[in-house]
């Protein structure tokens, strides 16, 4: 048998020790091989599969521990065992699951400038049953592919998932209005279409014996607020106007 110089000098070193130095020095290379052993049982615990719920073929328990489930339907892995609480209570249903993994795809990621939450993670704003109804979770998806964490659901990105959260959401873009070429806002002194506008009808008032009012007829209340500086200036004028404005819709009816 041929021998490397490591072994050699290894086997040199050992031979200068005296017999207690030597049973300790072999003690403790058997507890090396036997923890060696139990990392490879435990590492190899954790092949098999595929998972029936995320398809994959390692299942660990913690890192460097592995361990299979299996239900009526076939093998299960631990994150897939944990996440859908199957048990427990309740087990079937992935609602609290897929909440969950939604946070996790989301992260940090910030809800768009138009909410108005700054740069503070969308995460924050949602409910657990909106982000469970967001969540296709990972299985569903045809080709998915399992990994760790949020590499679990990696085909979903975080800002994937905020676009699809505030899909129908953002709104329409603001259309401004002129009140004539010369009208100009009493507070910032801009002019031209810088004008939103908002109207109302109103019914006429009931007069004490029981007929309408000719005092208060029924008219359109007609609310002007200016974007002028930017979109900063906000302010507002409210007229009467017995006829409505062509093109703006009707708010409501009051009276």
């Amino acid at each position: 048998m041929t021998t490397g110089p490591d072994v050699d000098q290894a086997q040199a070193a050992a031979a200068q020790l005296d017999p207690d130095a030597q049973l300790d020095l072999l003690a403790r290379e058997l507890e090396r091989r036997e923890g060696e052993r139990e990392a490879a049982a435990k590492r190899k615990a954790a092949a098999g599969g595929p998972c029936r719920y995320c398809g994959t073929v390692e299942s660990w328990k913690r890192p460097g521990v592995g361990r299979w489930h299996h239900d009526s339907t076939g093998p299960v892995c631990m994150p897939c065992w944990r996440d859908l609480g199957l048990a427990g209570p309740g087990a079937g249903s992935n609602r609290e699951a897929r909440a969950a993994a939604a946070r996790l795809v989301l992260g940090d990621t910030p809800a768009p400038p138009w909410a108005g939450h700054g740069t503070s993670p969308a995460a924050r704003w949602w409910h657990d049953g909106y982000l469970a109804d967001a969540m296709a979770w990972w299985y569903e998806v045809p080709g998915a592919r399992p990994g760790h964490g949020a590499e679990r659901f990696g085909y979903l990105t975080g800002p994937e998932l905020v676009a699809r959260l505030y899909q129908g959401r953002e709104p329409k873009p603001t259309t401004l209005h002129s009140r004539g070429r010369r009208h100009r806002c009493p507070s910032c002194g801009a002019k031209g279409e810088v004008w939103t506008v908002e109207q109302v009808g109103v019914s006429a008032a009931v007069a004490s014996d029981g007929g309408l009012s000719r005092a208060a007829p029924p008219h359109f209340r007609i609310t002007w607020t200016c974007h002028g500086r930017g979109g900063t200036c906000r302010h507002t004028d409210v007229e009467q106007r017995p006829q409505q404005l062509d093109g703006v819709p009707v708010a409501g009816l009051v009276g």
